[in-house]
């Protein structure tokens, strides 16, 4: 299970988004900080769902846990892919779910499901 906290600057196109997610399982822990530059795909008919497409750099960390001990922490560099999409509940409130597979170090893959809301700015639609 992970959480998590993004945000983001209110652009067109390329928007930048940081986001910070955590998590852990069997005793294993790993935390990651991710830039992303997310572009969306505007169709015709549909402007209440944006999907769209994103990459960027990230920092991670991963402790290991063997036989229930915590071991020591890996820390690394490295890029993610990741394509989502949005779907509009209001004007500033939206489903949204994402996908990240991510290399650095070793390779993840992260879902992310929630819901965003935008805080001043333009409405959401094609001035998101």
């Amino acid at each position: 299970m992970m959480t998590g906290a993004r945000v983001g600057k209110g652009m067109l196109y390329y928007r930048p988004e940081l986001t910070y997610a955590q998590g852990s399982e069997a005793g294993a822990s790993y935390k990651v900080f991710l830039l992303s530059f997310k572009n969306p795909v505007y169709l015709k008919g549909a402007e209440d769902i944006r999907p769209f497409f994103q990459a960027g750099v990230q920092m991670s960390q991963y402790e290991p846990a063997v036989n229930g001990v915590t071991g020591s922490k890996e820390r690394g560099n490295g890029f993610h892919l990741g394509f989502g999409v949005e779907i509009d509940i209001s004007k500033n409130v939206q489903i949204r779910n994402d996908y990240y597979f991510a290399n650095g170090p070793g390779r993840v893959l992260i879902v992310g499901l929630g819901i965003q809301a935008q805080f001043g700015g333009e409405e959401s639609g094609n001035n998101n």
